[in-house]
């Protein structure tokens, strides 16, 4: 089967559209969890959603709780990020490698 880089573009905006409340509903739970795995890996990222237009790299990130694991990805792994994804509030164990962020 072909299909073109603009479908894949579509069924990718479709299928985070369609998956955003669920994931909103694990980040919830995971933040409200003892203990919390977290780490962050890079990831080709292109611009094909208009999300990246400056080709920046792109990061993939994991929060892996005894309830839920959660996968974000954007385009920093700074401290602003692991924040993003423990939320500000969070106060229990991060369980990490000990990058900076």
């Amino acid at each position: 089967m072909e299909i073109s880089r603009g479908a894949i573009a579509t069924i990718r905006s479709r299928l985070s559209a369609a998956l955003q409340q669920p994931v909103e509903e694990a980040l919830q739970v995971a933040r409200q969890q003892p203990v919390a795995y977290v780490d962050e890996s890079g990831a080709p990222t292109g611009n094909s959603d208009g999300g990246n237009p400056d080709g920046r790299r792109g990061w993939h990130w994991v929060m892996v709780t005894l309830l839920v694991t959660v996968f974000l990805y954007g385009l920093s792994r700074s401290a602003a990020a692991a924040v993003e994804l423990l939320a500000s509030s969070f106060a229990e164990i991060v369980v990490s490698d000990r990058f900076s962020a």
